[in-house]
């Protein structure tokens, strides 16, 4: 292979990995809506507590970041659980990119 195709192979390879994180991500996010139907709810209520003042449970007061980026997204996407699922969505894809960064 000339040396000219070698960063135009590397771009296609990692265009095909973030692909295939995406649809990864996709599925994780299907899996959580799917399985985790009935604790969602609660998942919600912990992360809007703590903006509003009112943590749902002791352990979750501490976590400030997270549910004040979700809120933000709000703004965005104008629902909340929308706002939580994409945010998840944008950590889990984080997370298979620094896996792979790390390997």
């Amino acid at each position: 292979m000339p040396r000219s195709d070698a960063p135009r192979l590397l771009k296609t390879v990692y265009t095909a990995l973030g692909f295939l994180f995406f649809l990864m991500v996709l599925g994780e996010l299907r899996f959580l809506t799917v399985f985790h139907a009935e604790n969602l709810s609660e998942w919600f209520a912990a992360a809007r507590g703590v903006v509003i003042g009112q943590p749902h449970w002791r352990a979750y007061q501490n976590r400030l970041l997270g549910p004040y980026l979700i809120e933000l997204l709000t703004w965005v996407f104008g629902s909340y659980r929308v706002s939580f699922l994409v945010f998840a969505g944008v950590l889990l894809y984080a997370a298979k990119v620094l896996w792979f960064s790390i390997i």
